[in-house]
């Protein structure tokens, strides 16, 4: 299950957040166990070529094949590698059966919880939304007044050129960007998510009453 601190509601359920930590800290664990076999296995090759090469020097030495003690410590070693892999991968499968019987049993006050959480935030959004078409559509609209409030060419200086020329096209309405109707479309859909939250409320309640 997802972090509940996205929707401002981890702090009700503390038993929930306390199963996913422990899971996270398993996995960790798991993955590092995982990691200590690999590398347990790879040591095998160094002790069986310590284990030959002490056998060879006992030959030539003119003395018996001594027990390949490296190689029966690196097999151990691996031995209980495995055996702790194993562990850690059966405590976190069990925790994650522990937390999705916890979810299953509290799904429906989870639904409400979240659903109550993205109301609020929908209706945070409608707010900014609303206000941010207000906004552009009196920048957008602007270029307007602005360009009836723009001074005419000084007669000793051609039209178009100097600080006219300036005036001019600071006031000139913008050709790059988004199209108008496609900003105001979007803050639009933003707006109206409000009302999505709002129908699944009545739903949530519905259901429950009956």
């Amino acid at each position: 299950m997802r972090d509940l601190d996205r929707y401002g509601i981890a702090e009700r359920w503390p038993k929930l957040n306390a199963m996913r930590q422990e899971i996270a800290e398993l996995e960790a664990r798991r993955g590092e166990a995982e990691a200590a076999v690999v590398a347990a296995r790879e040591a095998i090759r160094a002790a069986q070529e310590q284990d030959t090469e002490a056998a060879s020097k006992a030959i030539r030495g003119g003395k018996s094949v001594p027990d390949a003690k490296h190689e029966r410590k690196a097999l151990a070693a691996l031995e209980d590698a495995q055996r702790n892999a194993a562990a850690y991968t059966r405590a976190a499968a069990d925790a994650q059966t522990d937390l999705a019987r916890f979810t299953a049993k509290h799904r429906a006050e989870i639904r409400a919880d979240i659903l109550g959480a993205l109301r609020d935030k929908a209706q945070r959004l409608h707010e900014h939304a609303t206000e941010a078409a207000q906004l552009y559509a009196t920048i957008a609209d602007s270029h307007y007044d602005l360009k009836d409030l723009t001074p005419p060419p000084a007669s000793d200086e051609p039209a178009g050129t100097g600080q006219n020329m300036v005036s001019i096209i600071s006031v000139t309405r913008q050709s790059f960007g988004p199209n108008r109707g496609d900003v105001e479309g979007a803050l639009s859909y933003l707006a109206s998510l409000v009302n999505q939250y709002q129908e699944s409320a009545t739903v949530t309640e519905e259901a429950g009453a009956a």
